[in-house]
């Protein structure tokens, strides 16, 4: 029913999280949210006056689709006032935030497969928008030595025919790092003698700290500015988040066609909130510069905390209100059974462990680091920081080997069952009904496994398969309602069937009775990520052992009888081979490149 595009896809990580940690408050849990975003102050006095005063004036109907002409005039008053920047009313749009507007322009420039190149850590909706519109988002890796800033040399390498734009976000979410004059006019020449359009996100153009002077794009001349696309709005800078204001402004022939875009989505930006958005553009800046006082305040706060913590390290941001705190060394390490591997494993362990909702760094493409928004009270600072603290003084470094007891038993059979893997609808709904009868209440072990993006859920009442399946796979999401891409039932004890296993294609849901092998549920999970990955993402599942030599990345792959496996081992005994994968990995392509992940946890190996 969902189309294969939504499939690639997913919900804000941020979004997600937020929804998380309100959950918990709603449940009487007192958690400190870190998580959004969004200022904490009030939206200023004189705008809110302003939205009252146009909802008295029934100003309350469609506007002008591209947005009021007094409001279009304060957006190009404050961009030359605030940045020596001159457009014309045409050559500005207002759509219903910031959001909207880099999808419009998205959605009005790229073709299907162009290539935006953009650098990460990244903003999460940018290479989400491309995807939308059946571009190629090129990830290029920032370093944290250098302030997490794209140099035109890392630039040049990645440009090439079919590049159409590059995303510019000044100052950065996540990171706070901001492009001084030299460094942005280097980058955005570069960029626009190569004919490639710049994407200027310069939503917290305002919002800097320590006298670093911004620079937007569009002031660095006329070549440059004939180039890009600016974009921002009202949500950060005025604490207006939920008015959903946001406007674009470039060459007259893009705005058009944005124009042309939200005509067909959305029209008009919400006409009261229009009003409001001239009042704070036009009115009194003071509550801006308060508002920046107090931020700077907080980070200065919230990075001495982080610096108590060994071995962490922390970019000191010249702008938005984040930290994105290097976190790398407290990979695998571990505290009450709980074992932190990557960053959601850490931002999970966080909120479960010290009641703090941050954003793991891979939502932003960098695993190394998660991220902390200190647009909240110095109080909830102060709270949830001395937590943080806490909770990682408590993880300890895990063990390079452990042995796991688990609930083993004689499988039976010990190989692989016969089965039907095209079965109909109807046998399928059959089957899934006696199965689901036979899972007692208090003999049902059901957990969801992401398996390389891909979520596949297990029920079963045979212990030992859920052991093996939890040990062998990563955790899903957090989200205890999170709808799975497939789901094995693996049922023992039902009387009057032979072993045998089933399985629907079309619902990615498999069936087996009467058997505790676990090497077939694993192979049909395997099986049902392969074919969902391919379909929604685009990445191949592949039978090999793999393992990187000497910094290349070597398959073996080949049909029964090959020794493959014996080969695998002896090559291992080599010092330039690293282990990766004995039996299976999923390949993805990124530009030129074909990535190899393994997806399982830890590896199982039959004895």
């Amino acid at each position: 029913m969902i189309s294969n595009r939504i499939g690639r896809l997913e919900l804000s990580p941020t979004l997600r999280i937020s929804a998380k940690a309100k959950a918990m408050k709603a449940g009487g849990i007192d958690v400190i949210d870190f998580s959004v975003g969004e200022p904490d102050f009030p939206t200023p006095a004189d705008i809110k006056d302003a939205a009252k005063k146009a909802i008295d004036a029934n100003f309350t109907k469609y506007t002008a689709n591209d947005g009021i002409p007094e409001l279009k005039e304060a957006i190009c008053v404050r961009l030359k006032e605030d940045f020596g920047v001159e457009y014309k009313k045409n050559e500005v749009i207002v759509s219903t935030g910031g959001k909207q507007c880099l999808y419009n322009l998205f959605m009005s420039v790229v073709n299907r497969d162009e290539e935006v190149i953009i650098p990460a850590p990244y903003w999460v909706s940018y290479p989400q928008q491309v995807l939308m519109v059946k571009g190629k988002p090129v990830i290029v890796r920032t370093r944290e030595d250098n302030g997490f800033r794209l140099t035109p040399d890392e630039l040049k390498a990645h440009l090439n025919f079919n590049t159409k734009a590059i995303v510019i976000n000044n100052p950065s979410n996540p990171t706070g790092s901001g492009y001084t004059r030299d460094q942005l006019l280097e980058l955005c020449d570069l960029a626009a003698s190569e004919g490639v359009l710049i994407v200027a996100d310069e939503m917290y153009a305002k919002i800097v700290y320590d006298g670093f002077r911004f620079h937007s794009v569009a002031s660095l001349g006329d070549k440059i500015k004939a180039k890009t696309i600016l974009i921002s709005g009202v949500s950060k800078s005025y604490s207006m988040t939920g008015w959903r204001i946001g406007y674009a402004a470039g060459p007259r022939e893009i705005i058009a066609a944005m124009d042309i875009v939200q005509s067909h989505t959305t029209s008009n930006a919400n006409a009261i909130a229009q009003k409001a958005a001239v009042e704070a553009l036009s009115g009194n800046q003071a509550e801006v510069n308060r508002m920046v006082a107090e931020f700077q305040s907080r980070r200065n706060f919230m990075l001495s905390k982080l610096r108590r913590i060994p071995g962490l390290s922390c970019y000191e941001p010249e702008g938005a209100f984040y930290l994105f705190p290097n976190v790398s060394s407290f990979y695998n390490t571990e505290y009450g059974g709980m074992k932190i591997r990557n960053s959601y494993g850490l931002a999970y362990y966080l909120l479960r462990e010290a009641a703090v909702a941050v954003v793991p760094g891979s939502a932003f493409g960098a695993e190394d680091n998660i991220r902390l928004s200190y647009a909240t009270s110095s109080e909830n600072i102060e709270k949830g920081m001395d937590r943080i603290i806490e909770a990682m003084a408590r993880l300890k470094e895990s063990p390079q080997f452990k042995r796991t007891a688990l609930q083993n038993v004689m499988t039976h059979p010990k190989t692989a069952t016969e089965a039907n893997t095209a079965i109909a609808l109807e046998e399928r709904d059959a089957l899934v009904q006696e199965a689901e009868a036979a899972l007692p209440y208090d003999r049902y072990f059901e957990w969801n496994a992401n398996i390389n993006g891909i979520i596949i859920q297990l029920r079963t009442n045979v212990p030992h398969l859920y052991d093996f399946w939890v040990e062998n796979w990563y955790p899903a999401q957090l989200e205890s309602d999170v709808e799975p891409h497939g789901v094995i039932y693996a049922v023992d004890g039902v009387a009057g069937r032979t072993p045998y296993g089933y399985y629907h294609p079309d619902l990615h849901t498999a069936i087996i009775f009467n058997s505790s092998y676990y090497g077939q549920i694993r192979s049909w999970a395997l099986g049902m990520v392969a074919q969902a990955s391919e379909r929604l993402l685009d990445v191949h599942g592949i039978r090999a052992a793999c393992l990187d030599y000497g910094g290349n990345g070597l398959a073996l792959i080949g049909p029964k009888g090959l020794k493959r496996g014996s080969t695998f081992f002896r090559l291992l005994e080599d010092d330039k081979a690293r282990f990766l994968s004995n039996d299976w990995v999923f390949v993805r392509y990124r530009g030129n490149e074909a990535i190899a992940d393994a997806p399982e946890r830890k590896f199982y190996v039959r004895t």
